[in-house]
């Protein structure tokens, strides 16, 4: 397999250096926790804006890929997509013309060069009320063909607290929840995305902690 350090890409690792172990370490943890679910997807969200958590989806799913398994990663961040960009691909067409214009999954997902077995869907368009698109039976559908098509779904979502997005992806069925929180964030908005979690039932499957401290913050709307 190619190695991705050849594709000069900012945010992701060299498979073949250190930087890469806390991701295999990751991945053995989701893979091998006490009580797997049925499902095949993870979602990675965070308390709020900055945490690092699409860094770690796209890193998480490339070493995931990497392993041999045919894996996806979809941007459900409809706000503030970032996969795209990290792969250096267009925005749309992505996840909302599938949800608005009923695109099929041919259409929308690229595989990458130099990640044979990982594929992307971007964010697409933006939309309005995406939280209203992310919970509909549109959703549903195509994340049911995602989990049927790939070894392994990987999301990034936006944060939980403020934003109905996160909670709206991770109420379908199959889906589990990675929180990546900043070693420096603050406890109490850690403690309003768990409840806000808890409440929709959510199976949340670990805390990942990003200690980097080198991570570019964006701003999500409400």
């Amino acid at each position: 397999m190619a190695n991705p350090a050849a594709s000069p890409t900012p945010g992701l690792v060299d498979l073949e250096s250190a930087s890469s172990e806390p991701f295999r370490t990751l991945r053995l943890a989701i893979d091998l926790r006490p009580q797997p679910s049925k499902g095949n997807a993870v979602l990675f969200t965070s308390p709020s804006a900055g945490d690092g958590k699409s860094v770690t989806a796209a890193n998480y799913a490339l070493v995931a890929a990497y392993g041999g398994n045919r894996v996806l990663l979809l941007d459900g961040d409809l706000r503030r997509p970032t996969v795209h960009r990290t792969f250096d691909r267009a925005r749309s067409p992505g996840l909302s013309e599938m949800l608005s214009r009923g695109l099929e999954l041919e259409n929308v997902a690229s595989q990458v060069s130099f990640a044979p077995g990982l594929s992307i869907v971007p964010a697409g368009s933006p939309l309005p009320r995406s939280s209203d698109f992310l919970e509909s039976p549109a959703m549903a559908r195509a994340l049911g063909r995602f989990q049927r098509d790939y070894d392994l779904v990987v999301i990034d979502s936006p944060p939980v607290v403020g934003l109905a997005d996160a909670a709206s992806l991770a109420s379908h069925p199959g889906v589990e929840v990675a929180v990546v929180t900043d070693a420096k964030g603050k406890r109490r908005q850690l403690g309003r995305a768990l409840r806000t979690l808890e409440y929709i039932g959510a199976t949340v499957v670990g805390i990942v902690v990003n200690r980097t401290g080198d991570l570019t913050p964006y701003e999500y709307e409400t």
